[in-house]
């Protein structure tokens, strides 16, 4: 007992200056997002291709059931625009790396090609995962608001080098996403809360009080 109390609270003591951060932050304002990341623009979209494209060092690849276009169809989104004939489902390669990604994303109600979602409309929850190699570092789910231009972004601790985002609703209407942002450097650590500072403590405490009185009573 005396061992694994021990062993508890050292881990706690060595996780204080190193893990205890967040390792994935999910952000919706683009403004805080490029402020606290310092993101800038992976360059252009091409207004034509799809799999297999690269910008910067962001290579587009198809994910399951989809085939990737780049396109000029959401007018709320400055300049091309990535979409998918099929689930939106995408793979995107970084050459580097990043620790951090973004981008403008649209969700149209409307069933025009233009400015629209081309079919009946879903709305739909999507799933973006990152990874380092085969390695996954975690996911978010995001769901856009509709008719709006929206923003998504990620930032992680850990460099990672592919991102997949799935249509986990599974349906084959039209959302656009464009303007993308990438941080390559390293991002500084986020420190823990104070509250959960003041619990770590106070759980240390705790463990100390019960192994005083456990070896109270051994004696």
């Amino acid at each position: 007992m005396k061992n694994k109390t021990a062993l508890f609270m050292l881990s706690v003591i060595l996780c204080l200056p190193t893990l205890c951060h967040s390792a994935l932050i999910q952000y919706n304002d683009k403004d805080l997002f490029i402020n606290s990341t310092l993101a800038e623009s992976i360059g252009e979209l091409p207004n034509s291709g799809g799999h297999g494209t690269t910008v910067g060092p962001v290579t587009f690849l198809n994910g399951p059931g989809a085939s990737i276009a780049f396109t000029e169809l959401a007018t709320v989104i400055t300049g091309q625009e990535l979409a998918a004939s099929g689930n939106e489902n995408y793979n995107l390669n970084i050459d580097g790396g990043a620790y951090a990604f973004g981008f403008d994303a649209y969700e149209p109600t409307g069933r025009s090609m233009r400015d629209g979602c081309n079919s009946t409309c879903f709305d739909t929850t999507f799933e973006l995962t990152i990874f380092n190699g085969a390695t996954e570092l975690g996911k978010i789910s995001f769901n856009l608001h509709d008719d709006v231009l929206d923003f998504v972004g990620i930032s992680s601790d850990i460099l990672f080098n592919r991102i997949e985002i799935r249509d986990i609703t599974g349906t084959d209407d039209n959302e656009f996403f464009g303007n993308m942002l990438i941080t390559r450097q390293q991002l500084a650590s986020v420190p823990l809360p104070p509250t959960v500072l003041l619990f770590l403590s106070g759980l240390l405490v705790l463990l100390l009080r019960k192994k005083t009185r456990l070896s109270q009573l051994s004696h």
